[in-house]
């Protein structure tokens, strides 16, 4: 006799439930697998990769994986590869940024002793100073307020720990005083991370598998300007 038969109890020894029904019911509020992959990185993903093919190996409760963990880890193992690859690349790139903006340092105090040279010799005639190539400077005007950084940019460039982040360059006449925080949302959060005169700096010692955001302000004549809009990367 059914649990649906109008003449049966419930306790009824002959009353059963409807399997159909109950394997519905089973299904129903089966337990759903999250990923979250939109939400993951680079990292986050091979992580979890490499969590599929060390707890799946073997695994009972998942006896055919699919895809196969072998192509799981042939995919995993090529990222990896590439973004090594890509590290080190950055990294060469990174150092020549740095030679060419010492170049570029060395090169304008060069200018800066010619032009001093110009001065003395012309006497301070203009048409002579036209005549070596340079130009005339126009009456002084008080200083601009310090003007707010632009596009600052955050990305990990392969060392542990670390953190490089790079902006537009206010001009030669301005420091800079960078900060990092671990929540943007917190006024008091910020800690000083370095005073630099170049328009980049590598952030250490900073808590690997962490969001850390950076700001970054320009320090001129007339103080220092407004905090730029802040970046953030994942530390490595």
């Amino acid at each position: 006799m059914r649990f649906n038969d109008s003449n049966a109890f419930f306790d009824s020894e002959e009353a059963v439930f409807d399997s159909d029904a109950a394997e519905s019911e089973r299904t129903t509020h089966m337990t759903k697998v999250k990923l979250s992959l939109s939400r993951k990185n680079l990292d986050e993903k091979l992580q979890l990769c490499l969590a599929f093919e060390t707890n799946m190996a073997g695994n009972a409760d998942t006896p055919t994986p699919e895809p196969p963990l072998a192509t799981l880890t042939a995919k995993r193992t090529a990222l990896e590869t590439k973004r090594n690859d890509r590290a080190q690349k950055q990294a060469e790139l990174d150092a020549l940024d740095s030679e060419l903006e010492q170049d570029e340092e060395e090169l304008t105090e060069l200018l800066r002793q010619e032009g001093a040279y110009i001065q003395t010799a012309t006497g301070g005639h203009p048409e002579k100073i036209l005549g070596t190539g340079a130009d005339i400077a126009s009456p002084r005007s008080p200083s601009p307020a310090t003007p707010a950084v632009q596009n600052l940019a955050a990305r990990a460039n392969g060392m542990e720990a670390m953190l490089h982040f790079k902006w537009d360059s206010s001009g030669r006449s301005y420091t800079y005083e960078f900060q990092i925080t671990l929540d943007p949302n917190l006024p008091d959060g910020w800690t000083h991370a370095g005073t630099t005169r170049k328009s980049r700096l590598d952030a250490e010692d900073l808590t690997s598998g962490k969001k850390t955001w950076g700001r970054v302000r320009a320090i001129g004549p007339n103080g220092p300007g407004p905090w730029s809009d802040p970046a953030c990367a994942m530390v490595p």
